[in-house]
């Protein structure tokens, strides 16, 4: 398997989250991959319904990962998809149902992570035109390096 890319910077604005959390050697500050978290309001919003929303988003990577209390369950269905990142662990997806109509694995999440990822955990992303924040996630045209563990595409942001 391929690593993930690291993260060349954290995002203005951001702390890492390494520090808050107490991630040191061997995680993600020392391969290069970073956690920031941001202190205002961070929405998910498709199909004009808020999916999402928290002030306590874990950003890995450049994707926003809500808690799971922060997500409209009732927009929630489950997917039988799957992809792997050797860093972060086994993702797992959902898709969007708003007003009937469906964005398919939308969300992903990790059910149980690699010590490393111990932040996401549990947590939320969005993906597929889902808007974080005031920008549309279309994650879709950014190539992953690895390939998926199931009939993921190789575009999945769970595959990192």
């Amino acid at each position: 398997m391929v690593a993930c890319a690291p993260r060349s910077q954290v995002e203005p604005g951001t702390k890492r989250m390494a520090d808050a959390v107490g991630i040191a050697n061997g995680g993600p500050a020392s391969t290069g991959q970073h956690f920031t978290g941001r202190n205002h309001m961070v929405k998910a919003v498709w199909n004009g319904k808020v999916v999402a929303e928290s002030e306590e988003t874990v950003v890995v990577e450049g994707n926003h990962y809500f808690p799971r209390d922060a997500v409209n369950a009732g927009y929630l269905r489950d997917s039988e998809l799957y992809s792997v990142c050797p860093w972060k662990g086994q993702a797992s997806y959902h898709t969007l149902e708003v007003d009937g109509k469906l964005n398919v694995d939308a969300a992903w999440y990790y059910p149980q992570t690699t010590t490393q990822a111990k932040p996401i955990e549990g947590r939320i992303a969005f993906w597929r035109g889902v808007t974080i924040g005031g920008i549309a996630s279309h994650k879709a045209s950014r190539r992953r390096r690895e390939a998926p563990a199931s009939s993921a595409s190789s575009e999945h942001p769970g595959a990192c």
